[in-house]
């Protein structure tokens, strides 16, 4: 980027209009000059207001530029036109501030106005750039491929700041480098790795209480031989992982040999234990067969005692049956008297009765004509007094319905208006709410524009993306180009040397050959005979044949030998050729690609190896992932905003909706209010017509009436009914025993007539069933239950009888003697082997437990020591890496370290022309640091005597060349290395008047080779003595109206 034109308008302490062209500088140095606060600094902060919106100071905001000296109708901004390789860009910005209107309120006052910021940006094409102030930020940063903080690092060499590189420890370069060359991922990989290290510590430590809990769980006899070297291999379970498992299998396997040994041994008391038991079961089934067939035998005893009773009841029960069908007889005789005798006395009574029922029905005839007659008299005047009361008391239900109804229906006027009401309420916040839906949706205005701006941005991200894919598989083809030019470079050389080396033997082998027909011609000279070469007649130094003479032979083998490898070697030049402009092609396709990535300079065959191509390619992708981040993160925003807009188009068009509804209901809620009235009305017009007709006074009144009528009417109806009815019923009662009588008087005559026949017939029973008279049948005759407990006695006795032989019979079969068994002995004996059984099944039982006890915890011991191993292995991997990366030099400070050395050597150039060689600038070797966080030390390195020092040890005018070298050195190296910058100016601020006059002139003669014919640097400063050196100046000065500038060559 290089300065065109800048403009300054009441900005800082510009009161006017200043106009700055860079672009008639003839050489690339240049001085601002002026006095102290004369506004010198403010032309850069003015380029870097423009740009970045922000200042060079740190004191200085842009909301505080608005220049003191200017009218109020007068506008501030800053206008910078630069240039970017053959792009012309401008870009226009006005900082916010607070300036009088232009017209007077109406009380005569100026009010105070606040003037928005705002940003113009003027593209190569001459089109503006669409887009709010952050957008422009962004584009610019994109332009110069720089952010606010790294021009300002680059661009200025600021006053006060000269000795930050130089006098900066570790830490505070460490900031700086941070900034400047985006090593923040660097320090995150730091953090991840001591947080895994953490992880990974934590986890190893959670194993080992694991474990630890676990090995308490482990319970070791007391005669256990591993228990101490369990203990000592717990100790060493990371150094003997396997001899921790190895010992509990070990006592594991001791514990069931134990086990398996005592089961033995309960097995064989198990079996002798069953014999004792099957012995004793057999002893007591024998006994107690004995003992119950002594119980037969007594029974059998007892049941021929009882023989005789029951052969006596059974000819008792014979009789007494007999007697039972006598009974039956005489029963129905007996039945048939009494029933004679009962229907005899009972037409007695009917009789009476009769008698008695004839009187009372002539008294009742004589009551009923009597009710009768009142009856037929009364009625008709009661009935109709009657129903004109109940009519009278039907008009006051009516009126008091009417009364209630028409509240009913006042109640409900009101609720309905207070409905209405509430309804009228509701549409007015329903008109909000669609006032403030409108409102909503208008804000999102441009929605669609800034939806495509990013789509459009994140296709351009999809194609740098595209575009670094390809450079990365070209980087690979050229690599392996490389590779393969590589070798045959080798290849060439060494053809060149043995071309070479068979070319010198040929010369050598000539030279030799010649020698040698020397003294072939030496040996046919003849003293005084001239020779055919120098015509010489004497020869005293004639030449000699030598020992190991050439022969014609040898020099045409090496002739041949030198032809051989000359071929070889060209043929190695034409292929080398080959690969070279393959390779070249290659480069190429990548300075293509390269180019429309960042816009460097083109790579060369030579300078491929030392381009930092892989560091550009990383830094890109890392700066396109984070551009895609910010795309998406833009487009998540606007997919929610747009979310938002159709919720509230959908809300909107639900509250117009509602909105009808809600007018339609007010309408309806008014309808319904009139038709409630004129309801009210007609029944109030109702209830005056019916007060009217009222002949009593009140309603109770003529209640009471009405009741009274009833209650008379009822009394003549009822007596009437009870003269009735009581003269009904004795008439049925007296013909009902008239019925009666007569039917007695047949039922007598035929119970008199069978009576005779059912006393013969019992007379014949008693004589057909063996009795000789009515007095032994009825000894004889026995109760039903007698009957019953005889049979019962009989039948049990047999049934016993049967069981009695059976049992014994039974018994003796199954008996071989019987002799009873002791059993005490054996008892005894059982006893004894299932105390021993119970104790050796609990040890079994306990040594079960042990074993299961260790399989399951050494099951859990694997697992844990398989988990540990697997922790182990991580941690020491991360270990390893966090002992790297956050070490005594972390892994950032490593990576900064780099470009460190690199500002060095670049600041080492200039700093050698300026010190004369007496000094140069070195980074500190790791070690020798000391206390803290070390790696970007500087020290001061004299070529003179090989020793080091402190950078703290410089004298002012040393600091200020050092620091000035330091700055460029910066400047160099983040130009190469910060994405596609091209920064062709430079500012530097103050720091000359520490100088001597010899230094000051090797500073500017080192600034003038910086600048050349591309690149422009300016010298801020006040110090006379630059005006003869500088020829190109822009002076400063400030007056009553403000600063104002003027160029003097």
């Amino acid at each position: 980027m290089k300065p065109v034109k800048l403009i300054m308008s009441a900005f800082g302490s510009y009161g006017g209009t200043e106009v700055i062209e860079f672009d008639k500088i003839q050489n690339g140095l240049f001085l601002i000059a002026g006095d102290t606060g004369a506004g010198k600094s403010t032309i850069f902060d003015a380029i870097m207001f423009a740009l970045y919106d922000t200042m060079s100071g740190k004191e200085r905001k842009s909301i505080m530029m608005r220049s003191e000296y200017a009218s109020d109708n007068m506008e501030t901004y800053v206008e910078y036109t630069f240039s970017y390789g053959s792009s012309i860009y401008t870009i226009k910005r006005f900082p916010a501030y607070v300036r009088k209107s232009k017209r007077r309120n109406k009380d005569g006052q100026y009010n105070i106005i606040r003037q928005q910021g705002k940003v113009e940006l003027t593209m190569p094409d001459g089109t503006a750039y669409n887009g709010k102030i952050a957008q422009v930020n962004q584009k610019i940063e994109e332009i110069t491929g720089l952010t606010a903080e790294q021009f300002n690092k680059i661009a200025l060499i600021a006053q006060g700041e000269f000795q930050e590189l130089v006098m900066d420890r570790t830490g505070k370069r460490k900031e700086i480098f941070r900034q400047i060359f985006s090593t923040q991922i660097y320090g995150d990989i730091e953090d991840i790795i001591f947080k895994r290290y953490k992880a990974e510590a934590s986890q190893i430590k959670y194993n080992s209480t694991k474990l630890e809990e676990l090995v308490k769980g482990i319970d070791f006899q007391e005669d256990s031989p591993y228990k101490e070297d369990f203990n000592i291999a717990f100790e060493r379970k990371d150094t003997e992982p396997d001899r921790l498992p190895d010992i509990m299998r070990a006592e594991t396997s001791r514990l069931k040999d134990i086990y398996n040994s005592k089961q033995n041994l309960y097995i064989e008391k198990e079996t002798e234990y069953k014999k004792l038991n099957n012995y004793i079961t057999k002893g007591k089934e024998k006994n107690k067969l004995i003992d119950r067939l002594l119980e037969f035998e007594k029974q059998k005893e007892k049941l021929s005692s009882l023989k005789e009773d029951i052969e006596n009841k059974i000819i008792v029960l014979g009789l007494a049956r007999k007697a039972e069908k006598v009974l039956f007889a005489e029963k129905n005789y007996n039945n048939r008297k009494e029933e004679c005798t009962k229907a005899s006395k009972k037409y007695e009574e009917l009789k009476l009765k009769e008698e008695e029922l004839n009187k009372q029905y002539n008294i009742s005839l004589e009551k009923y004509h009597q009710a009768d007659k009142e009856y037929r008299q009364l009625m008709p005047g009661y009935i109709t007094k009657r129903d004109n009361l109940k009519q009278d008391v039907i008009k006051y239900k009516t009126v008091s319905e009417k009364e209630n109804e028409l509240l009913r229906l006042e109640s409900l006027l009101k609720k309905v208006v207070s409905e209405k009401e509430n309804e009228i309420k509701i549409l007015a916040k329903i008109k909000e709410d669609i006032n403030s839906y409108e409102e909503i949706i208008k804000s999102y205005n441009g929605l669609e524009l800034e939806t495509e701006k990013a789509g459009t941005a994140q296709k351009n991200c999809n194609e740098k993306q595209e575009l670094l894919n390809k450079l990365k598989k070209k980087k690979e083809a050229c690599d392996s180009r490389q590779y393969e030019l590589t070798g045959y470079e080798k290849k060439l050389l060494s053809c060149i040397k043995k071309w070479e080396e068979s070319r010198r033997q040929h010369e050598e082998y000539n030279r030799a050959y010649i020698a040698c027909q020397s003294a072939f011609l030496a040996e046919n000279l003849v003293p005084g005979s001239p020779c055919p070469v120098c015509g010489s007649i004497e020869h005293p130094q004639a030449a000699v044949m030598p020992d190991d003479a050439v022969t014609e032979d040898m020099v045409k083998k090496a002739e041949a030998a030198e032809h051989k490898y000359e071929l070889d070697k060209n043929r190695a030049q034409e292929e080398t050729k080959e690969i070279q402009s393959a390779f070249a092609a290659e480069i190429a396709v990548l300075n293509d690609y390269l180019e429309r990535l960042s816009g460097k300079e083109k790579l060369s065959l030579e300078n491929y190896l030392v381009n930092k191509l892989d560091i550009f390619i990383k830094e890109k992708q890392s700066l396109i992932l984070e551009e895609d981040n910010q795309i998406n993160t833009r487009l998540k925003q606007l997919l929610e905003k747009a979310k938002d807009r159709q919720n509230k188009q959908d809300g909107l068009k639900k509250l117009i909706v509602k909105q009808d509804k809600t007018v339609v209901l007010i309408e309806n809620k008014e309808k319904e209010i009139h038709q409630l009235e004129l309801k009210a009305e007609g029944i109030k017009n109702e209830i005056k017509t019916l007060e009217i007709s009222f002949v009593y006074k009140t309603r109770e009144e003529a209640e009471k009436n009405l009741n009274d009528c009833e209650n008379n009417l009822n009394l003549l109806e009822k007596k009437y009914k009870n003269a009735d009815k009581e003269f009904k019923d004795i008439q049925k009662k007296f013909t009902n025993v008239q019925g009666a009588m007569e039917e007695l008087k047949r039922q007598v005559k035929e119970l008199s007539g069978s009576l005779d026949e059912l006393s013969e017939t019992f007379q014949i029973s008693i004589k057909e069933n063996g009795f000789v008279s009515p007095t032994e049948y009825r000894e004889a005759l026995k109760e039903t239950s007698v009957i019953q407990r005889m049979e019962e006695d009989i039948t049990k006795y047999k049934e016993m009888c049967v069981q009695n032989n059976t049992g014994i019979q039974t018994i003796k079969e199954q008996l071989e003697d019987t002799v009873k068994v002791k059993l005490g002995e054996l008892e005894e004996a059982l006893n004894n082997t299932s105390v021993l059984m119970a104790g050796l099944k609990q040890e079994l039982d306990k040594y079960n437990f042990y074993i299961q006890n260790n399989t399951k915890l050494l099951e859990r011991l694997l697992a844990l020591m398989e988990e540990r191993s697997a922790i182990s292995e991580k941690l020491k991997v991360i270990k390893s890496l966090n002992d790297t990366a956050n070490g005594k030099v972390h892994f950032q400070t490593y990576i900064q370290r780099q470009y460190f050395k690199q500002i060095i050597q670049a600041a080492n150039r200039r700093l050698s022309s300026m010190a004369s060689g007496k000094f140069l600038l070195k980074c500190r070797d790791i070690g020798t640091g000391g206390q803290g966080e070390t790696g970007l030390e500087l020290d001061v390195y004299n070529p003179l005597t090989g020793k080091s020092r402190d950078a703290h040890t410089l004298s002012g005018g040393e600091t200020f060349m050092a620091s000035l070298s330091m700055a460029l050195g910066m400047a160099d190296i983040v130009q190469n290395t910060v994405g596609k910058t091209r920064l062709d100016t430079m500012f530097i601020d103050e720091g000359f008047g520490s100088l001597s006059d010899d230094v000051r002139d090797k500073a500017v003669n080192v600034l003038l080779e910086l600048a050349g014919n591309n690149r422009l640097v300016g010298v801020i400063s006040h110090v006379s003595e630059l005006k003869d050196r500088v020829p190109e100046k822009l002076i400063v000065t400030k007056g009553n109206n403000g600063s104002s500038v003027k160029w003097d060559r």
